[in-house]
């Protein structure tokens, strides 16, 4: 039986380059070759033969980078683009800072297939603002890693779906012999007691006749949490403004708003900024050291509030916790039959302190003042307890209100954006993130004859599960709605009705559609049930109910201030995601000799595999049941309830993160492969593997062709073509995306387009945020791509001896992408019925009339007649503009008072087409002198094209520009694509001698466009466009590492080998990008650059 160094059950299926310089940052390969199975083919064969590119990185070069963790390994290698980083302390989707992936070319973390010892593993169940799927790297403990093996073309034909951009392999260390133990150590520069720490051991153990392998391995990783000071880019402008609190009093029918609160200076700067209507600050906003200016002070249009830095309580690490223990084992039974395994247990906790406040999401609870306000007729029935009577109370006398004016409040009803406690407390840990990661691998291998042919065989079984319980602190919906009208705490039991007929009042006829405005599924502004309540109760403020107090008086006056209770009760601990996926995958395989041709021995493989996949997620009560039946409308008597509707009862998260469902897919594949050296020195692989879906998927035919050919011994030729596809994930087809907010260009914005007076285009339109909703999509289909590389390897001798040459040439052509439906596409609806609208003049109104709280809502007027009358460029005509009730969409919500889009349902569709292609160059040298040995290499990759076409919404390009070629751009910052800079590289040095070692390496990100610009551009202000800047410059940073081994005296102590290393040695400024927010701890690409800076990292290994 032949010697096996890469057992037959870790390896992959398709043929790959093994080299000695087969990535400048490996260290040389032993130079004797041998037939061996290895990453890409279940065929043995010589490895320097194979015609597919790997790039490959084995545990020295680990080392060499100073990694902490799988990922820091990932996210130096060329290939990897926009992928999620380990960075995130405060804010994300809720596993941003606690997980990490890969993502090749570029071309998305759902079309790179991630193995662990060739098998594959469960993805996180994570919640992904793309209803993208991966594998968790940080479950991979870095002790146990032997080396990654990265595919970097089309490997569908052997691995089935998700391997359309390529594979990722990390092979473990299942035949490690000894005891190894290894501390590590890493800290931002200046951070004094914050620390990465790492602790991990492994031991292996090999029986005397080399036939059994015992080896357990564990690790533990702790970080403590770094502020957002530490990051690179912070500086003595760095700051993250958020709101304490700002209102939207409505001060008509016969309320007079507190003049105190009328920020006049604001309201004059709105004027002259083409804005109309009052602004207003809390008048306390000073005096307490708060900022009273625009939400955004690079915005070109202000807009009031009373707002607070929070740099302070920004973090760009958070507190994670990681334990790992791996068990392999494995037998070989007899020269035939051998058994493997191997078993491992993740567990990692992330905390994100933060300023210990809950924010009110949208703009708030309607607040109603104490009855007696006001007596107009209309505006009496927007007061506490004024149909009191309806329930059989008496109208009561309230004097605690906060928003009564003698309590120092503006005096009018109102919506009201305000953050739990005033001041921030800071520093507290609501949000925890707990992943858990469980796996095991286990089969038979061996070898028999059949026919007179050596065959193999390979059965195995491979299970995996992921666990993510995320908890975070929310306001609950009817809660903070009674609370906001005196109806709050735990022993507060309103003596109201809620199912008063508001519409039987004309105040509510007129204020009804905004205040309870439904701006998303199962998600209004505010519930009728707590508004009828408020109206017909008579106990608020007392007798164990309270008032909840969003203005700042909450922090001057004992006597207003909230109650720890009141804030408990308001705000409970939810389950923001509870799921669990599980994968078990059942492998048969069998290989061997065929006949002899030409070039050699032709070899065949056979196998089938099973895929059985399940998605968990458990809801929690606010959520589901919610509120099943919130009253939508009434029927003709004081009480009846015409129509309900489901509505969330989590202000915060909405539902839209956490639904119950539970999805299954089952998949069987069967696949073939044969090597065929039709000629000497000439390798060729066919590929050919059917995997079935069933159900509305269906199955799939994907075939690979490659072929290597070394015409002399230094030069080997190389190229492949493959199909590959990858199904759509069960999430996007049963239950949509997560909620996100995305930035497009609204045709329909500006109020010169709805005035009429500018065709409703996306020239004409601007720059807009909305929130998007993701909805079922049963009808996606398989994405697919056509696959091309090229390439060559020149190692050659005599004077160039030492030196490696390898170029590949490579290409993906995506057809029928996976993508979400754009905004700007689904707006088309809006915008035709808007220009079957806008040439009639009757179906005109004034701009004031859509303003909350107009007492004349939907005033008419004739653009023809204001014209006549004041001038077609006059104010008066551009406030008559179109109807906004005439082009209202189902599953699009927004404003009647300025056309802001509010939010958006879109499904995921097959759409996109792209096309990417580029080059990756490796140089290699290695010379030795008697001042010892030496190698210098070179790695880079340039990306010629990332061209998108087909996608609906997409004629005009990211943001706008008309630019449709992602390569060396910021794309539009990942709604369709992150950042892609073309050109990317890294020089490697490095020197030993004896017991010393020396490395450096230089990383190189070349400047790319920013996309951002023009839409940044026309809203910012003068700071803003004195930012700005079309390009993002270029980056280089340097790493340095060195090691020292000891051999110690005594042989119980073995060998130590001490290391200390500096990542960003001279901490490299961050290209700067102005996004025109005041949250500039973020201008910089977060998707491609470091903040950490520098960081300094010292670390001991002893081997027994």
């Amino acid at each position: 039986m032949t010697e096996r160094q890469c057992p037959l059950n870790r390896k992959l299926l398709v043929t790959c380059v093994i080299s000695a310089l087969a990535s400048t940052v490996a260290n040389a390969q032993d130079n004797d070759i041998e037939e061996v199975i290895v990453t890409g083919s279940l065929i043995r064969g010589t490895p320097t033969d194979a015609p597919s590119p790997v790039t490959i990185v084995d545990r020295s070069s680990i080392q060499q980078q100073g990694a902490a963790g799988i990922w820091d390994v990932i996210k130096n290698l060329n290939i990897n683009a926009g992928s999620t980083t380990n960075t995130n302390g405060s804010s994300g989707n809720g596993i941003s800072g606690a997980t990490s992936n890969i993502n090749l070319r570029n071309l998305g973390t759902n079309s790179t297939l991630t193995l662990v010892n060739g098998k594959r593993v469960t993805p996180v169940a994570g919640v992904t603002l793309d209803g993208s799927e991966f594998v968790d790297l940080n479950t991979i403990p870095i002790v146990m890693t032997d080396r990654i093996e990265v595919l970097t073309d089309g490997g569908s034909a052997l691995y089935g779906s998700d391997a359309v951009a390529g594979v990722v392999n990390v092979i473990m260390r299942t035949e490690f012999e000894g005891f190894e133990v290894y501390g590590d150590v890493q800290q931002i520069a200046g951070e004094g007691s914050q620390f990465d720490s790492t602790a991990n051991a492994i031991w292996g153990w090999t029986s005397n006749d080399q036939r059994t392998h015992l080896v357990i391995a564990g690790e533990y990783f702790e970080r403590d949490a770094v502020g957002a000071s530490a990051a690179s880019n912070f500086d003595a402008n760095s700051q993250v403004v958020e709101n304490n609190t700002k209102l939207i009093p409505v001060p008509s029918f016969g309320f007079t708003v507190n003049p105190a609160y009328i920020n006049q200076p604001l309201t004059d700067l709105k004027a002259a900024s083409g804005g109309s209507g009052i602004e207003y600050t809390d008048p306390l906003c000073t005096q307490l050291g708060f900022q009273v200016s625009t939400r955004n002070s690079r915005d070109i249009n202000p807009e009031s509030g009373c707002y607070d830095d929070v740099s302070d309580h920004e973090y760009l690490l958070a507190a994670q916790e990681r334990k790992s223990v791996v068990l392999s084992f494995d037998h070989q039974f007899n020269d035939n039959v051998g058994f493997y395994s191997m078993f491992q247990v993740s567990d990692q906790d992330t905390n994100r302190s933060d300023d210990g406040t809950v924010n009110v999401v949208g703009i708030g609870p309607y607040h109603l003042p104490p009855f007696g306000t006001t007596t107009h007729p209309l505006g009496s029935a927007a007061q506490l307890g004024a149909f009191a009577e309806v329930a059989g109370n008496t109208i009561p006398t309230i004097t605690n209100a906060p928003i009564d004016t003698a309590n120092g409040g503006p005096g009018v009803p109102g919506f009201v954006e305000y953050i739990s406690q005033v001041p921030r407390p800071g520093d507290q840990s609501f949000e925890t993130t707990d992943l858990r990661h469980e796996s095991y691998q286990m089969g038979l291998e061996g070898e028999f004859e059949f026919l007179d042919r050596d065959m193999r065989f390979d059965v195995s079984y491979a299970w995996s599960q992921s666990e993510v319980f995320r908890q975070d602190k929310s306001f609950q919906r009817d809660r903070m709605e009674l609370a906001a009208n005196g109806l709050g705490g735990p022993n507060c039991t309103p003596n109201g009705i809620s199912n008063f007929n508001l519409d039987s009042q004309t105040y509510w006829q007129f204020l009804g559609p905004t205040v309870f405005l439904v701006v998303a599924p199962s998600y209004p502004w505010n519930l009728r049930e707590s508004m009828s309540l408020a109206l017909t109760s008579s106990n608020q403020g007392q007798g164990g109910c309270e008032f909840f107090n969003p203005l700042l008086t909450s922090a001057t006056d004992p006597n207003s201030a909230n109650s720890q209770e009141l804030l408990d009760w308001m705000s409970p601990l939810v389950p923001v995601s509870d799921r669990t996926n599980t994968l078990g995958v059942f492998d048969a395989l069998v290989s061997g000799d065929l006949f002899e041709m030409r070039g050699g021995t032709a070899a065949f493989a056979l196998g089938y595999q099973n895929r059985d996949f399940e998605q968990v997620s458990r809801s929690y009560p606010l959520i589901e049941p919610g509120i099943p039946n919130a009253i939508l409308s009434y029927g003709p008597g004081q009480t009846d309830v015409a129509e309900t509707y489901y509505v969330s009862n989590d202000n915060n998260f909405g539902g839209f993160i956490t639904r119950s469902f539970n999805n299954t897919r089952n998949v069987d594949a069967v696949f073939a492969e044969a090597s065929l050296p039709v000629l000497e020195n000439v390798e060729t692989q066919l590929a050919l593997r059917y995997e079935d879906y069933g159900g509305a998927i269906g199955s799939e035919v994907s075939p690979k062709v490659a072929v290597s050919w070394r015409p002399v011994e230094e030069l080997l030729l190389r190229a492949s073509y493959s199909q590959s596809f990858r199904a759509p994930n069960m999430e996007l087809i049963f239950v949509g995306r997560a909620s996100a907010g995305q930035a497009f260009i609204d045709p329909l914005a500006t109020q010169e387009v709805r005035a009429g007076l500018l065709p409703a285009t996306v020239a004409n339109g601007e720059s807009e945020r909305l929130v998007n909703f993701g909805v079922p999509s049963p009808n996606l289909g398989n994405e697919s791509a056509d696959t091309y590389s090229a390439g060559f390897i020149w190692q050659p001798s005599g004077a160039l001896d030492g030196a490696s040459i390898q170029m590949d040439f490579w290409r993906f052509d995506f057809v029928d992408r996976v993508v979400s439906e754009q905004p700007s596409s689904v707006v088309q609806a809006e915008v035709a019925l808007f220009d079957a609208a806008v040439g009639n003049p009757a179906n005109y109104v004034t701009q004031e009339s859509l303003d909350e709280g107009a007492e004349n809502p939907f005033t008419a007027c004739d653009p023809n007649a204001v014209a006549a009358q004041f001038g077609a460029d006059s104010t008066e005509r551009l406030n008559c503009v179109v109807d906004p009730r005439l082009y209202l969409v189902p599953g699009i919500e927004r404003k009647f008072a300025d056309a802001d889009l509010v939010s958006a349902e879109l499904r995921s569709v097959n759409a996109g087409n792209i096309v990417s292609d580029g080059v990756d160059v490796k140089l290699g040298y290695e010379w030795s002198r008697d001042s010892g040995n030496y190698r210098l290499g070179l790695d880079y990759t340039h990306v010629r094209q990332y061209k998108i076409a087909g996608l609906p919404g997409f004629d005009e390009g990211f943001n706008g520009t008309g630019v449709t070629d992602a390569a060396g751009t910021t794309g539009d910052g990942g709604a369709t694509l992150q950042s892609l800079p073309d050109n990317r590289g890294f020089l490697s040095f490095n020197w030993n001698r004896n017991n010393h070692s020396f490395t450096a390496i230089s990383r190189y990100i070349g400047s790319y466009e920013n996309l951002g610009y023009d839409s940044v551009f026309a809203d910012g202000n003068t700071l803003t466009r004195s930012l700005l800047s079309r390009k993002v410059d270029s980056y280089q940073s340097v790493d340095v590492q060195y090691s020292y081994t000891h051999e110690w005296a005594n042989a119980r102590f073995g060998t130590t080998i001490f290391t200390l290393g500096v990542l960003d040695l001279f901490e490299a400024d961050l290209p700067y990008i102005e996004k025109g927010d005041d949250t500039t701890l973020n201008n910089f690409d977060i998707n491609i650059f470091d903040p950490r800076g520098r960081r300094i990292y010292a670390r001991a290994l002893m081997r027994f």
